[in-house]
């Protein structure tokens, strides 16, 4: 400020666009005071800087804010949380119907062929499900905070368990330290995905008497969070799966409710327990050939699985995705046939 400025008390002119003003470094900017009188400060590193960040984490740690602290741009859609880019979603089909009243799954036609699958897996592929890529930093932070971790036998749909035998209730630095080692994620965007069924065993976190988060496990392989938009890969699945057995739980449950998918939601008391069993061990069979891309293999034991046992939930919705992408594989290969 010069003394012409400081005489009539002017401030001096800001720094022209592209500029940096100097001393100025991308922490300190982060850390300054908010202009707002009313701005919270971060949970996590107490700053009240303006929080424009798009991705919904904090402009000085990059911690996940709750949604009450992110930026809300001018164009964000309605119905999208703050801080959130909205996802690409394929086009939702017609005459979507819930199963039953109170149901979880839904059911619609595609290509010909009924499909079923979970809300939430309807919601993540068609739906209005939103959220940030998983970060192994927000779980961090949740974790820092439990005090007590409760394990669940049921899934989790819509963000809550359902239920289902108590497998572990624990408490002390110790047991939730080692939990914490055993809930490595890999932040690869190419692992991102969302598995087609409701999991389990879910577990439950509470600070104190308060209840902060659940989070389902996906086949001992990966975990489901609510605040995230995928499901996240564990670095080693084994490990948690380890942790859980050497404080109690049975091995051949937990190896159980890892393999059942949604099928218990459709169990007839009349069915024969081995005709499901092996319908059941069908459809897994066929849902790692998919993964491994032997589509036809795959199709071939979802139609045995579905003629063993015709509620195989997730026999019908592997059918259908395998349908509905041969399809699109067809069409582009029609079209470069054409330009050809």
């Amino acid at each position: 400020m010069n003394l012409f400025d400081w005489f009539f008390r002017r401030e001096p002119p800001p720094p022209q666009s592209g500029t940096r003003a100097e001393g100025s470094s991308a922490s300190q900017r982060a850390n300054r005071t908010s202009s707002n009188p009313n701005s919270a400060p971060c949970p996590q590193c107490g700053t009240t800087a303006s929080q424009t960040r798009a991705d919904g984490r904090c402009v000085g740690c990059g911690t996940l804010l709750p949604q009450a602290l992110r930026f809300l741009s001018a164009t964000t859609p309605h119905g999208v949380a703050p801080g959130v880019a909205r996802r690409s979603k394929l086009p939702r089909p017609a005459d979507v119907k819930q199963l039953a009243e109170n149901s979880p799954m839904v059911a619609f036609q595609q290509g010909g062929v009924t499909v079923m699958m979970d809300t939430d897996a309807f919601d993540y592929t068609y739906g209005d499900a939103e959220g940030p890529d998983p970060a192994q930093r927000d779980l961090d932070a949740l974790l820092t905070r439990a005090t007590r971790i409760c394990v669940l036998e049921g899934p989790m749909f819509q963000g809550r368990a359902v239920g289902g035998q108590i497998l572990l209730d624990l408490r002390g630095a110790n047991a939730l330290r080692d939990l914490a080692s055993c809930l490595q994620i890999v932040e690869d965007p190419r692992t991102f995905n969302h598995c087609q069924c409701l999991g389990g065993p879910t577990m439950e976190l509470y600070a104190g008497l308060e209840h902060i988060a659940t989070i389902g496990l996906q086949h001992g392989k990966a975990i489901r969070w609510k605040q995230w938009y995928h499901d996240a890969q564990l670095q080693d699945g084994d490990r948690l799966t380890r942790w859980m057995i050497d404080r109690g739980v049975d091995p051949a449950q937990l190896e159980a409710i890892y393999r059942r998918g949604n099928n218990f939601l459709f169990a007839k008391p009349s069915d024969s327990p081995d005709r499901v069993k092996v319908a059941q061990n069908l459809c897994c069979q066929a849902q790692e050939e998919a993964r491994q891309g032997k589509f036809t293999e795959a199709l071939e034991h979802c139609t045995q699985a579905l003629e063993l046992d015709s509620d195989q939930a997730g026999a019908y919705a592997l059918r259908g995705q395998m349908h509905y992408h041969s399809a699109r594989l067809r069409q582009g290969r029609f079209r470069l046939l054409r330009r050809h």
